[in-house]
């Protein structure tokens, strides 16, 4: 499980745990590890602090249904970032927790991998477990997610450089604060300060705790979000990450996944309300063009390899350049044998009023002008009282007023071309008795 440094205690036995750890382990630093200056009143607050998010990260452990051990940063590079941009959980205070809690006078965490770094982007972190010690000291009764809580993140607004070549994403861009920026960054902060405080929750799932897409344990306590733009721009990316509905799987969403409404406070089932075919009808908007009516990715008019042809419009939109290779998910979709070239130029022709747009990263700017949509769109439905929980292209609303975000999602989009013409489809969930 990967480590979380914004998690905390929030539970009274929580905190009377955390307090145990904290209490043993400052006696055996004093004993064994005396210090000759000591670490002033800042610094100490964050040797605590590191030794509070161990914990209750060592603790979570139980709610992993595949019981692995916890993944901790210990490099350099983790601790003390050239970008500026890192958790003030990290630096020598968190690797003196680490190292006390690990000594074997002490024996509150066992050692499991050692991580490894090299070049090439290869690496794997730190791996360790807490010892019958350290269970000693938790609470009793089984863990559960209403032991933590999360701190708000240092940074809500991040922007990426532009990737190399090899590498998997961009580097943090150290950027210099404008008005603007500051703009966009309370508008997150507007976000999160709204999420924090509205009522949704999870229903608990029968065979196990549930996991996440990344194969993580799905962690409701993780409500804040943030936003990261691309290519260090700030009209290029701009999506929002973070939630824990985010990561769900979509038919969890559906089954387990409650929002309080005006007409039901007790929590609703949710409905997805999302514009479909967004990047294309987008395109269509950035060139002051109708959007043809139909389905946008049925190239040959009888839905033949249309999920082929999805993927491949999509592609076609974020390259520097046109098309050479078709994507892996579009070569499982086509029959075997089918060129990229013969493709492209089909979707081409089919789309000849934009054509000009594929092949030109233009797709980073759709992604900008989405995520502002739904950025406006939010604020909107929290001024209305309404709770709406963000995905990248869509938002998930208490079935009653799905209708009531369809129309907030379609006035947001005015703001960025009345061209636009898609009234935002709304989707339920039936396959499921739960209530």
């Amino acid at each position: 499980m990967n480590f979380d440094p914004q998690r905390r205690a929030s539970s009274l036995e929580m905190k009377k745990a955390v307090s145990s750890v904290v209490a043993a382990v400052e006696c055996f630093q004093t004993v064994h590890h005396p210090r000759i200056r000591g670490r002033g009143a800042a610094r100490q607050d964050r040797f605590i602090a590191a030794i509070e998010a161990l914990v209750c990260n060592l603790a979570g452990l139980s709610l992993d249904p595949r019981s692995r051990p916890l993944a901790v940063p210990r490099s350099n590079k983790a601790m003390w970032p050239s970008n500026g941009f890192v958790s003030p959980i990290y630096g020598q205070h968190f690797r003196d927790a680490l190292e006390f809690m690990e000594a074997p006078e002490l024996g509150l965490i066992e050692p499991v991998g050692k991580g490894f770094s090299y070049q090439g982007n290869a690496w794997k972190l730190s791996t360790v477990r807490p010892t019958t010690a350290l269970y000693n000291l938790l609470p009793r009764e089984p863990t559960t997610w209403d032991a933590f809580r999360r701190i708000p993140a240092e940074h809500v607004l991040l922007r990426r450089k532009r990737k190399v070549a090899g590498a998997q994403r961009g580097e943090l861009d150290d950027y210099a604060d404008t008005d603007y920026s500051a703009g966009l960054r309370h508008e997150v902060e507007r976000i999160n300060a709204w999420l924090a405080d509205a009522a949704f929750w999870l229903l608990p799932d029968g065979s196990s705790h549930g996991l996440a897409t990344s194969g993580q344990p799905c962690d409701p306590t993780r409500r804040s979000l943030r936003r990261i733009f691309a290519n260090g721009r700030w009209d290029q990316g701009g999506r929002l990450y973070g939630g824990f509905w985010m990561t769900m799987p979509r038919e969890d969403r559906f089954k387990r996944l409650r929002i309080a409404s005006k007409q039901s406070p007790h929590g609703e089932p949710v409905a997805n309300v999302d514009f479909r075919q967004f990047n294309l009808r987008a395109a269509y908007g950035l060139t002051n063009q109708p959007v043809p009516s139909g389905d946008l990715y049925d190239v040959r008019g009888d839905g033949a390899f249309r999920d082929g042809f999805k993927v491949l419009m999509n592609a076609m939109f974020y390259v520097p350049s046109r098309l050479t290779r078709l994507p892996a998910e579009a070569q499982v979709a086509f029959p075997s044998g089918t060129k990229a070239r013969d493709a492209v130029a089909e979707v081409e022709r089919f789309h000849a009023p934009i054509a000009h747009l594929f092949g030109t990263e233009v797709g980073f700017r759709l992604t900008a002008i989405e995520s502002t949509i739904l950025v406006t769109a939010l604020a909107i439905l929290f001024n209305k009282g309404i709770t709406a929980l963000p995905l990248h292209d869509a938002v998930l609303v208490a079935e009653s007023e799905a209708a009531l975000a369809a129309d907030a999602m379609e006035e947001a989009s005015e703001f960025f071309s009345p061209e636009f013409g898609a009234r935002p489809s709304i989707e339920f969930y039936r396959a499921s008795t739960d209530t």
